[in-house]
């Protein structure tokens, strides 16, 4: 019996070194600061400013292919935070108009986009295109 006994002891400790060292491993960690805001890290956001810095530059190629158009379109090419277009303007308003009514209608759930109307031109259609007749 004292043959068994003793690795397993030793197995034990072994164990309890490790769980002991592992736990003192992660009460050492600072923890990480809070990611920043896109406000907190770009001048003059305003409508998108409590979303996480790293996901702005994602969101913002999402409305370039949503109205297929380039950067320049609404910024000032080397002044991001210059408010003199108007389209910068119009799309503060368009994005605060599809989160009320995703808030509204949808719990909040992103279902309608600039993708929704636009569809790749920078103006939206009002209408479906004209039907073609069918040919026989």
């Amino acid at each position: 019996m004292r043959n068994l006994t003793q690795p397993v002891l030793k197995l034990g400790y072994l164990l309890l070194v490790i769980t002991v060292f592992g736990a003192v491993q992660a009460f050492s960690q600072e923890p990480s600061p809070p990611a920043k805001t896109a406000a907190e890290a770009f001048k003059n956001i305003q409508v998108l400013k409590d979303m996480p810095a790293s996901d702005l530059m994602p969101t913002m190629k999402h409305f370039t292919k949503d109205l297929g158009v380039k950067c320049d379109f609404c910024h000032v090419q080397g002044a991001f935070d210059k408010d003199d277009k108007h389209e910068k303007i119009i799309a503060r308003k368009m994005i605060l108009m599809a989160h009320q009514i995703n808030t509204d209608n949808f719990h909040d759930h992103p279902r309608v986009t600039c993708w929704t109307c636009h569809r790749g031109a920078q103006e939206p259609e009002s209408k479906p295109p004209e039907a073609t007749p069918a040919t026989q």
